[in-house]
């Protein structure tokens, strides 16, 4: 009698390869990844979709938004212009985005205006269709135009020091400050009229007014009275403006505000109305009838 064969291994013979996730099964993996917070997983799920389809504009977009928030930022910047490469010309994310990323003020600029651009045309289409998603578009358009008024300012370089080299110069470069400035107020004007509940435009124009060194020009900010920020900068514009009872009014009002809202004394945001009602205070007892001059502007965070 022969010897018997050896018994196969359970499951012996060659190996089944793995079957192969699709970019968009990759997809909708990274999704549920992110659900958890698992951001790794998400990453790695999302660079493989490309890998397989560099054409995915929706796994690209998707890879540049988590690596932006994430990073690498290298890796960030590289994947959003391969994202604006496939489409220019719809997905405002990769643009804010790489707004946020880019080195040079310009490159910055241009980038977030793009994306403003792109935002400012799908909100209106939204609105047009009475679309739900119009409200929340809105916000995010709002926001991108505080931050481009922002950087249009940074970059401009036209803060006081600016403003008031150019005014003693009379030169072609003043004119470039104020056009810079003009266009500035003129976006937060957008961003008020679109989200008029959001206080960010009104605290950028007080912020801008306080670096201008205009608070004497009859500020005019959309006070939003459930915003201490608010308050404080306005009360700190008037303060530069070396309106110091003005400044104190209005600071009593965000301290009473602070006061309703629970804000104990050892809070961070009470020290900062703190420090500025001092400031306020003695420049109070300092200041002379006619005297324009003013101590020093208190630090604030």
């Amino acid at each position: 009698m022969g010897k018997k064969g050896k018994a196969a291994k359970k499951g012996g013979g060659p190996r089944a390869p793995a079957a192969r996730l699709s970019p968009q099964q990759l997809y909708e993996q990274a999704q549920l990844a992110l659900q958890f917070d698992d951001f790794d997983a998400a990453r790695t799920a999302l660079r493989k979709a490309v890998k397989l389809d560099p054409s995915n504009i929706e796994c690209m977009d998707a890879l540049g938004a988590l690596l932006a928030e994430v990073g690498p930022e290298e890796e960030a910047v590289q994947v959003l212009r391969q994202a604006v490469s496939l489409s220019p010309d719809a997905g405002y994310e990769k643009y804010l985005y790489l707004g946020q990323l880019m080195e040079t003020a310009a490159e910055a600029v241009a980038a977030t205006r793009k994306g403003v651009q792109l935002l400012q045309a799908q909100h209106a289409a939204t609105q047009a269709a009475s679309s739900p998603d119009a409200a929340v578009l809105g916000r995010a358009l709002a926001g991108a135009l505080c931050s481009l008024s922002e950087m249009l300012m940074a970059s401009s370089g036209a803060g006081a020091g600016a403003e008031a080299g150019a005014g003693a110069a009379g030169s072609s470069g003043g004119g470039g400050v104020a056009a810079v400035a003009e266009e500035a107020e003129g976006l937060l004007a957008l961003a008020a009229s679109v989200d008029p509940e959001s206080p960010e435009p009104g605290q950028a124009l007080a912020a801008l007014r306080n670096e201008q060194g205009r608070a004497a020009e009859a500020l005019k900010v959309q006070e939003d009275d459930r915003v201490p920020d608010a308050w404080h900068l306005l009360a700190l514009a008037y303060y530069s403006g070396h309106q110091y009872a003005e400044a104190a009014e209005v600071l009593a009002k965000g301290q009473a505000l602070l006061k309703a809202m629970g804000a104990g004394p050892k809070d961070e945001i009470t020290q900062v109305f703190a420090d500025l009602q001092s400031a306020i205070k003695e420049a109070l007892e300092l200041a002379q009838p006619g005297q324009q001059g003013g101590p020093g502007e208190p630090q604030c965070s």
